[in-house]
């Protein structure tokens, strides 16, 4: 059976205050480092979300630069093509004129040259149609 004598109380006494040194010496540091590590949990917790929110706005930020200058990109396209087609036209332009020009020269020489037949045909008509009549005539005309 359980006596409950001076031994009861030296035994309650002597766990009190076992339970004392122990929560000094063990609980309490290994309470602190469990809130330490805690701490640190938490910690790096809300860093790596801090980190995570920085990347997907950086990564936003990306996407939108990248948008901006696809825009950017496009308008230069256009806008080389543009002035491509302007250039084309002034090319295709001078062309024409040139060709216009050209036309008209050789235009202008062969109304020349038509002209310079037709004076010497003249002349050769007036020599043949002599010839023609001193023979028809069968003399000197």
């Amino acid at each position: 059976m359980i006596n409950i004598d001076v031994t009861l109380l030296i035994q309650m006494v002597n766990f009190l205050v076992f339970l004392f040194i122990m929560n000094i010496v063990l609980y309490r540091p290994v309470r602190r480092m469990i809130a330490k590590r805690d701490e640190l949990v938490l910690t790096q917790k809300n860093e790596i979300e801090q980190a995570n929110r920085e990347a997907q706005q950086a990564l936003q930020e990306f996407e939108q630069s990248l948008k901006n200058a696809r825009i950017v990109g496009r308008q230069k396209v256009e806008e080389y093509k543009e002035q491509a087609r302007a250039r084309e036209k002034e090319i295709l332009q001078q062309a024409y004129q040139e060709a216009a020009e050209q036309v008209a020269r050789i235009r202008e020489e062969i109304r020349r040259e038509k002209e310079r037949a037709l004076v010497e045909l003249r002349s050769q008509i007036e020599a043949f149609s002599l010839e023609v009549v001193q023979k028809i005539l069968g003399r000197q005309v």
